[in-house]
């Protein structure tokens, strides 16, 4: 009999750790099929305003701007824009670069981390972004000069402080972003006059319109005519970020890592596929999302299959109790939800 529960028991370790390494193969898989940068301005901008948060990773929690230098700035008149400007050099940019490379391994398996820190090594790479206005390096200045006056900057105040640091320093700010732009003007027109002398030289002197490197007929075209160019306007959030930030205040009663994923889950919902406010959203829609968005778009399994539904269960509810979905809407909500094949 002892022999039997210890062959059935080593079984269903077997079972589970198959499923588990199936588990990882699959989101792996999603992650190599997943772009390797955001797809667009607009998706770029909805994770910079989360990368706060990777300020307390495990890869950054240490990390932390040198504490006499900030002292020594501050005595001599700098603000905090100047000062993130000083202290933020190649070297701590390389190492920032090399801490998310190392976080993006770790966090394969959780597609929303896993997008900001490719939207972090995105915004990096090229110096896509002003270092004074990049929100982990700002995150990490003001954790740095919360300790240097003898204070800790919790997770959950981070994002205040990041927005009450560049309410406070607008004109400074973008007096330093106007500057880097102006210089990085000068650098692109100076690369594209030595482009120029490169191809006349190459060609003899003979300059062909249409031909030169990077021309585009059809844009130039279309410029000299008036023609508007087609720009898409963004589109107003489907949940107020207000309403978002309250509802993951409610999340504390839960485990870290349960609240994480509830978190990520709604984010997916909200971010990636509801493009209409919480009172338009009905079964059909909820339905569409369950049975052929989500498996499409992210590959899950079983287990993501029920956290999503657990996930939006309590947050559709919590919508109820707050008023942004009717009394009506609710149970045809909830009941889209519910697996099909239970």
């Amino acid at each position: 009999m002892a022999k039997k529960a210890k062959k059935k028991k080593a079984g269903m370790l077997k079972r589970k750790q198959n499923k588990q390494t199936k588990k990882a193969s699959q989101r792996r898989m999603h992650a190599r099929r997943s772009p390797q940068n955001p797809s667009s301005q607009r998706e770029l901008q909805k994770l910079l305003q989360k990368l706060p948060y990777l300020a307390y990773e495990e890869e950054f929690a240490e990390v932390q701007f040198d504490q006499q230098a900030i002292q020594d700035l501050r005595n001599g008149g700098s603000g905090d824009p100047e000062i993130i400007v000083a202290l933020t050099t190649p070297e701590f940019i390389s190492d920032m670069r090399s801490r998310l490379e190392e976080m993006e391994e770790r966090v394969a398996t959780q597609p929303q981390k896993a997008l900001m820190v490719k939207g972090m090594l995105y915004s990096l790479d090229g110096d896509q972004m002003p270092h004074v206005i990049n929100p982990l390096i700002v995150a990490i200045y003001l954790k740095s000069k919360a300790a240097l006056d003898g204070q800790e900057l919790e997770n959950s105040e981070i994002l205040k402080a990041v927005a009450k640091y560049e309410e406070n320093n607008e004109e400074m700010i973008g007096n330093i972003v106007e500057a880097i732009q102006a210089i990085q003007k000068m650098t692109d027109e100076s690369n594209e006059l030595s482009q120029d002398a490169e191809y006349i030289q190459e060609t003899d002197g003979r300059v062909i319109l249409g031909d030169m490197p990077g021309s585009n007929d059809d844009v130039i075209e279309g410029t000299l005519e008036g023609e508007p160019t087609d720009v898409e306007p963004e589109a107003p959030p489907s949940v107020d970020a207000e309403v978002l930030e309250t509802y993951y205040d409610t999340l504390s009663d839960f485990d870290e890592e349960i609240q994480e994923r509830m978190q990520e889950d709604v984010e997916v919902f909200v971010e990636d596929y509801a493009t209409t406010p919480p009172a338009e959203w009905d079964a059909r829609m909820v339905h569409r999302f369950m049975l052929t968005w989500f498996p499409n778009n992210l590959n899950p399994v079983a287990d993501d299959f029920d956290s999503m539904r657990s996930s939006l269960d309590h947050f559709f509810k919590y919508l109820g109790e707050q008023g942004h979905i009717s009394n009506d809407s609710l149970p045809t909500l909830l009941e889209a939800l519910q697996d099909p094949n239970a």
